[in-house]
């Protein structure tokens, strides 16, 4: 249970390690996410923030230094499974409780820092229902949700100033072959 570092080349370069599990790494990685956005507008040089989803709780290594400040308290976190380093200092999570203790899934959106700003349904209403476990984010700030027990890719997009979602589309429903059909997505990415 460890997330290994490789160079753009391929070549292993180290592991980030938990800090405080038992054996001092994780206890069950599930979604990894880097932050490149630029360090400010006079250094263009990518952040490379590592987010990590991990069994109950996202952990933030700036640099890759264990940042114990980042994010909910460990026990606020159900299922974290996707996870999306965004644009305009955003951090988009799908996890399947929220702060006032609804069980079903949603999607969190933090700031940099790990302040709470905003959650979405990832199941508007008759859109069904199962877990959520990739997120991905084109350049315009869409957001896309691979829900693999319902066969489906949802694409939400947001108002930039109040965080408010809308469900653009979604594509499958059902399991299969072919054009507009997936069988059992576990992660969805955006070629920019």
């Amino acid at each position: 249970n460890v997330v290994n570092i490789f160079s753009p080349a391929g070549d292993y370069v180290g592991e980030l390690s938990g800090e405080g599990d038992a054996g001092g790494g994780f206890s069950r990685p599930r979604a990894v996410a880097v932050d490149v956005n630029p360090k400010s507008d006079q250094d263009p040089t990518p952040r490379d923030d590592v987010y990590v989803a991990d069994d109950s709780y996202i952990r933030r290594f700036p640099g890759n230094r264990f940042d114990r400040s980042w994010g909910r308290e460990e026990s606020e976190y159900s299922r974290p499974f996707g996870i999306v380093a965004g644009a305009g200092d955003l951090v988009y999570v799908a996890d399947r409780s929220v702060p006032e203790g609804n069980r079903s899934w949603q999607g969190l959106i933090y700031d940099r820092y790990g302040t709470l700003r905003a959650t979405w349904p990832l199941h508007p209403s008759g859109q069904g229902a199962g877990i959520a476990t990739g997120l991905s984010q084109d350049p315009s700030g869409a957001i896309y949700v691979a829900i693999p027990g319902v066969h489906t890719i949802k694409k939400f997009t947001f108002n930039q100033s109040s965080l408010a979602s809308r469900l653009e589309w979604v594509l499958g429903g059902t399991a299969g072959v072919g054009n507009d059909k997936f069988n059992r997505p576990l992660d969805v990415a955006n070629d920019t």
